[in-house]
């Protein structure tokens, strides 16, 4: 959020953020072990969902944090 700022990202740019953190769960072995921790990315992901204003994305947010707890 911090690289965010004040500007909200636009539903295409959302989208590609989700499609990130899919990837780094996915395949978390490059990331070291004291950096896995969840939590921020799940902030993120509140953050994301609360500024989302099409019920189409805040579906796929939804779907990436229960993808990102299941890791």
């Amino acid at each position: 959020m911090k690289m965010i700022g004040p500007n909200a990202l636009n539903e295409d740019e959302t989208r590609n953020v989700l499609s990130i953190i899919r990837a780094a769960f996915e395949r978390p072995e490059p990331i070291p072990q004291t950096a896995r921790d969840p939590s921020r990315t799940l902030l993120l992901l509140r953050n994301l969902a609360d500024s989302a204003e099409r019920e189409s994305v805040k579906q796929q947010i939804v779907e990436t944090v229960a993808y990102v707890l299941a890791r």
